[in-house]
């Protein structure tokens, strides 16, 4: 078993640009990733009575999931970026997520332990040997010690004996990817995952770390003829014989692992006729705007949900043809697409999110701003912009800029008046392309959402 600890001393005064949000199963937890390889996790805490509790978010634990490398057979160096966060299970005591950087998975076990300091048991060196308590004796004195400081039953992690968080690599999944790895998703099993690169995806046991099974491949023998990548992966939400990606060519394929273990075929193809232009060619420009950069499922499995660069698509899964319903998020910068490519910002990859209950969806846009939307009928709930508040050194970001927010609640409340109200961004010359919101997290239960923007991390009742 690989055993690397860390402690949350990690140096902040480096760049902490938010790149992957994340909640557990139950949304006691969110997790974020960022540019240098850290991850950040916050605990909910409820504070009042049962019918009028406030919702805030806590600091709980920050580690270093990955380091940057260099790969000597490429002369490639691997950014430590966290690429993707996925949540595999909880207890009392401990939580297990996925972390993915560009070439490597890993699998971290987030629990407490006993943490024992030379200084705190002096009092039992009766002979010039060094002896430590018996953990019944420790954890009688870490009871008594709390109890007369009049603290809470929980041990503080700085005090000489307590019950420390600590962060250990239970696997690495590793050697797997000729590619950079793009997506990860958990299977509604428990024990399974999948990963995917540009031409491949990799179905994996969590147990076994040195073997993985290759269900696609979409790589040709003459890398000329490749048409298309693979952009994102994602598991049916209850069914887990259902594995669904999504392409560069605007196209969702649906692979049912039931039929062949190896994708030969498709169980099902989602994708809309894509328009020629007036000579019957197709602009490399349209190409790009087709790619979806994100796709999910409603949490009953009867839509998908597609995002590519201009709008948002609502599938229904009974119907391949065509989505039920598209949203446009941003054809006030359909005159400047060409200034887009060159600057490559039309290359972009916005995420979606989708309400506990299917029936809203929320995606980023620039400006710091987020879109909120109704999945009936398309119509845009609200635009919510993000506060665009400058980081200060010496403290993570994620973790200020919960602090700062002072809880959900508050959050909402004071950006009622000038955010939720502020007028929509509708000429191209109002955009502030450098100030982009990426990535988003709906929370499983209510109707909270965890947003990265340009400011950090940003938490919305909607």
């Amino acid at each position: 078993m690989i055993e690397e600890e860390y402690t949350d001393n990690v140096d902040s005064n480096i760049d902490d640009t938010i790149t992957a949000v994340e909640y557990n199963a139950n949304g006691e937890y969110l997790a974020t990733g960022d540019r240098v390889g850290r991850i950040t996790v916050l605990k909910l805490e409820n504070e009042g009575k049962e019918k009028q509790k406030q919702e805030n978010w806590l600091p709980y634990f920050q580690y270093q999931s990955h380091d940057p490398e260099f790969d000597f057979l490429k002369s490639l160096e691997i950014e430590a970026k966290i690429n993707q966060i996925k949540f595999c299970g909880s207890s009392s005591s401990s939580n297990t997520l996925l972390s993915a950087n560009d070439k490597t998975i890993k699998l971290w076990k987030i629990s407490s332990r006993n943490k024992y300091d030379a200084n705190a048991v002096s009092s039992y060196q009766n002979d010039g040997v060094l002896r430590f308590p018996t953990r019944s004796r420790s954890e009688t004195l870490s009871r008594a010690n709390t109890a007369q400081r009049g603290e809470s039953k929980e041990c503080d992690p700085d005090s000489s004996i307590a019950t420390p968080l600590h962060a250990s690599t239970k696997k690495v999944y590793s050697n797997a990817h000729a590619y950079h790895i793009n997506s990860l998703a958990t299977n509604s099993d428990g024990q399974t995952f999948v990963s995917s690169d540009d031409l491949r995806v990799n179905w994996w046991n969590m147990d076994c770390n040195d073997t993985c099974f290759n269900v696609v491949d979409i790589k040709p023998e003459n890398m000329e003829e490749l048409t298309e990548v693979i952009t994102s992966v994602e598991f049916h939400p209850f069914n887990c014989a259902l594995l669904t990606f999504s392409s560069s060519r605007g196209a969702i394929k649906v692979v049912d692992t039931r039929t062949s273990a190896l994708c030969r075929g498709f169980a099902r193809t989602y994708q809309e006729t894509q328009r020629e232009g007036a000579n019957g060619s197709k602009s490399f420009i349209a190409d790009i705007l087709n790619s979806i950069s994100d796709v999910t499922y409603s949490k009953d499995g009867r839509f998908l949900v597609s995002r590519d660069y201009l709008t948002v698509k609502i599938w229904d899964v009974n119907m391949e043809n065509k989505p039920v319903k598209t949203i446009s998020l941003h054809d006030h910068l359909r005159p400047m697409l060409y200034d887009l490519f060159t600057s490559d910002i039309i290359f972009d990859k916005f995420e979606v999110c989708c309400s506990p209950d299917g029936k809203r969806f929320a995606s980023g846009s620039y400006s710091n701003q987020l879109k909120v939307f109704n999945g009936d009928d398309g119509r845009g709930l609200r635009d919510i912009t993000l506060p665009t508040v400058a980081s200060e050194p010496g403290a993570p970001l994620a973790a200020q800029a919960v602090d700062e927010a002072s809880g959900i609640v508050d959050v909402t409340r004071s950006l009622q008046k000038s955010s939720l109200s502020a007028r929509r961004s509708t000429s191209a010359s109002e955009v502030r392309l450098d100030e982009k919101v990426l990535h988003c997290s709906w929370h499983p239960v209510n109707n909270t959402i965890a947003v990265a923007g340009h400011a950090g991390l940003c938490l919305y009742k909607v």
